[in-house]
């Protein structure tokens, strides 16, 4: 192995650099803690994916004595391009990984429109036998209410409201992979809402300029695209992303301060180490360039270190906590990624930077060789 190395280095000093690689490795807390307060906007943003083909509308107070929604429901009736779906709504709520319980609306079909819906969707087998009454849920919401598939559900929990729809309801799950929840019932109602999409050989461009088109003539119901969905809830949880990056400035300036100063530690020791190479003749360049692998290579060992913590923390996490509730805790999310490499460009710029000026220093005077 080259002397001049920064394998070299660092295989015969292990015992001085294992410390900075374990605080390099303490990058996998910023990780792990961007995929903890990032879970719940996903979760969030998953349950809105599930119907991203569909678009709702519904009525607000503009339109007081329901006139629009009455004409919009007369046109569509009628339209051949759109699949059309009249609707009420339950509720039901999901724990999230920061303690509190979120909420969500439930669409309630009759057992008619459903069977449409599920022609397009596919959550359940086509051939599945539908009871005038049931509550159809992804696996992680029956996991969260502690309910099994063909379980019927004598009593309303908290965590469900039933409006519309008689009991007992009948469950029926669906390896969905966010929490979710439809319901099917007998009652005759007048549908709250209406959901578009397309019609099977249509064209989404087509039903995209359509809807455009309702929205513009009909502009006092609310129409709501899976784009006005996606704004509203990265709006919604904006505060998370402000909390996490005012820690990860702070963060960062903690990891530089305190890796900054182990590097003083260790190389303030090496003045006559680099003051030698000077003096037999190497390039200062080159002395640079094995300072900066040195570094770099020091702080590749940490990072390889902190994927193996991060790996092992959200498996562990999810196996004995999260997983039991339905939850589970993703391995990746730019947002968590992005912050580490801000924190660790805060420890390699100034430790590389502040070690070239140091070394600069120190080697200008060689006459104590």
């Amino acid at each position: 192995m080259n002397p001049f190395s920064a394998r070299y280095f660092i295989k015969n000093n292990f015992s001085r650099v294992f410390m900075i690689v374990l605080m390099i490795s303490m990058l996998a807390l910023i990780y792990v803690g961007g995929l903890y307060l990032t879970n719940i906007c996903e979760e969030a943003l998953a349950i809105a994916n599930e119907t991203q083909d569909f678009v709702s509308v519904r009525t607000t107070i503009d339109d007081t004595d329901g006139e629009q929604l009455g004409a919009l429901a007369e046109e569509i009736s009628s339209d051949q391009s759109l699949e059309v779906f009249g609707v009420v709504q339950n509720y039901y709520r999901y724990k999230t990984m920061l303690g509190f319980r979120n909420g969500w609306m439930a669409y309630v079909f009759s057992r008619e429109d459903f069977i449409r819906f599920n022609e397009r969707m596919k959550l359940i087998p086509t051939d599945t036998e539908l009871p005038d009454n049931a509550v159809i849920l992804s696996e992680k919401e029956a996991k969260y209410l502690r309910m099994d598939n063909g379980e019927l559900i004598q009593e309303i929990s908290e965590d469900l409201d039933v409006y519309y729809g008689r009991l007992p309801l009948q469950v029926i799950t669906y390896p969905g992979k966010s929490f979710s929840a439809y319901f099917v019932t007998d009652e005759f109602f007048t549908p709250q809402y209406y959901l578009f999409t397309w019609k099977a050989g249509g064209r989404k461009d087509d039903f995209s300029r359509r809807i455009e088109q309702l929205r513009a003539r009909y502009n006092k119901l609310e129409f709501k695209t899976y784009d006005d969905i996606i704004k509203e809830l990265k709006d919604n949880f904006e505060i998370n992303n402000v909390i996490y990056y005012s820690i990860i400035a702070i963060m960062s300036i903690v990891f530089a301060i305190t890796t900054n100063a182990v590097f003083v530690g260790l190389y303030d020791r090496r003045k006559q180490e680099f003051a030698l190479y000077k003096g037999i003749g190497i390039d200062t360049k080159r002395i640079y360039r094995k300072m900066a692998a040195e570094i770099l290579y020091m702080n590749g060992m940490g990072l390889i270190l902190g994927v193996g913590i991060s790996l092992l923390a959200v498996t562990l996490l999810n196996e004995y906590i999260y997983h039991k509730d339905g939850m589970s805790m993703w391995y990746y999310h730019p947002t968590a990624f992005f912050a580490v490499v801000l924190c660790d460009l805060a420890i390699l710029i100034p430790g590389i930077g502040l070690r070239i000026r140091n070394i600069s220093r120190d080697i200008k005077d060689v006459s104590f060789l």
